[in-house]
């Protein structure tokens, strides 16, 4: 789960970190719909995350950024309490601020919210990460 988390980090800062000159005045502006595509299509190329997740989905609205990671496997309460505590010491809060740096450099606004959101094989949330 730890590498996964690094995954993602890495995944959003080198695709998004690829475009040049952007209009509008909130991220949803300035991020291309092809720009997501690329970040969806560059999770789902990760084996670890492919091999975990049988959905992904990425939404930018306004000034936040929402990930959501649907799991293949169905966990029962017990193995999801435990997964809720370990998403939340995986160290993503860390992650998230220097993510929001970065896209604060890259696109000249700051995100509002980058949440990442981990749901269970029948669609139930494990757990959010925001910040």
């Amino acid at each position: 789960m730890r590498k996964a988390a690094i995954n993602i980090v890495l995944v959003f800062m080198c695709i998004f970190m690829l475009t040049g000159c952007y209009t509008g005045s909130t991220l949803e502006e300035r991020i291309s719909q092809r720009e997501i595509e690329s970040v969806l299509a560059e999770f789902k190329s990760d084996p670890e995350i492919s091999s975990n997740c049988k959905d992904i989905t990425l939404e930018v609205k306004g000034n936040s950024i929402y990930c959501n990671f649907y799991f293949k496997k169905n966990f029962n309460d017990t193995e999801m309490v435990a997964m809720k505590s370990a998403l939340l010491q995986a160290g993503y809060e860390k992650q998230l601020i220097e993510l929001k740096d970065k896209f604060e450099k890259q696109y000249k606004i700051r995100p509002d919210l980058i949440s990442y959101a981990f749901y269970n094989g029948d669609d139930r949330l494990i757990g959010k990460v925001e910040g």
